[in-house]
């Protein structure tokens, strides 16, 4: 399976856990699969899960993602509306990559949103220090035969970002988000993306982003899929690639007080 992959997944039963969850996003595939990805972190165990609901090239031409994220995701309500809430799943079955199935009973028990940007980054979800972000990459990715080639999630915590630019070979907008050491990492998003790219480069106050893996882990390149602030309610997630960002900047949440200002303080 390390080298071939594998056709489908086993889920084995796994303990009872509280989700934190953070963003979702649609995919394609040039061959013609496509697929719905839902990302949430478990606090207690300080792990990322993934939910996946795809579809192979040729399967199911009524499938369409973005559909999928408005209909009942385990039995519970519609999956965009359990994204920013805590879910207490009673009895989750749990694949080795992290994946929980997408058929769960009993239904999970919907919480409350949850309630601060704050919560992310004393939970240790949210990276403040892009050299702990890339060890964390490196060891949930793997190494040799057992390294993962799907995208893992991270979640970061920018101080502020670097230039907007376009890159002709791959056909990206990329931009940095920059620590507070002054160190970067690399964000790219498609070119079709250019409004949500340059209000993001543009933001004075960098909100928490959910992000993508991709490219060489020494010099990791994320591709922001959804946004997190503090709303009136608790965090407000926006989903890049599923929801209509209408807002300008003042929707972006200020993490200037949450964040460390010295480098004694260190980072999650």
């Amino acid at each position: 399976p390390a080298l071939t992959g594998v056709v489908r997944r086993d889920y084995q039963s796994a303990p009872a856990m509280n989700l934190w969850m953070l963003g979702a996003a649609r995919w394609s595939t040039e061959a013609g699969a496509r697929g719905l990805t839902l990302y949430g972190f478990a606090p207690a165990e300080r792990v990322w899960r993934t939910v996946v609901q795809a579809r192979g090239p040729g399967a199911d031409p009524t499938f369409d993602p973005h559909l999928a994220f408005s209909m009942p995701l385990w039995g519970a309500s519609a999956a965009k509306t359990l994204v920013g809430r805590v879910l207490h799943l009673a009895a989750p079955l749990v694949s080795p990559d992290g994946a929980i199935a997408p058929t769960l009973n009993p239904a999970p028990v919907v919480g409350e949103p949850i309630p601060q940007a704050r919560a992310f980054i004393e939970a240790g979800a949210a990276m403040t220090v892009w050299a702990h972000l890339r060890s964390d990459l490196a060891a949930r990715r793997g190494a040799g035969l057992h390294r993962r080639a799907t995208p893992l999630p991270a979640l970061i915590a920018p101080t502020k970002f670097g230039a907007l630019s376009y890159n002709d070979f791959t056909q990206n907008y990329e931009f940095g988000a920059i620590d507070q050491f002054g160190d970067a990492v690399r964000l790219v998003m498609p070119a079709d993306a250019y409004l949500d790219a340059k209000r993001l480069s543009d933001a004075a106050r960098p909100p928490l982003l959910l992000t993508e893996t991709g490219g060489d882990l020494d010099r990791p390149a994320l591709r922001p899929i959804a946004v997190l602030h503090d709303g009136a309610q608790g965090v407000e997630v926006i989903n890049l690639t599923l929801d209509v960002w209408t807002k300008r900047a003042n929707a972006l949440g200020a993490l200037e007080a949450l964040l460390p200002r010295n480098a004694a303080s260190g980072g999650v």
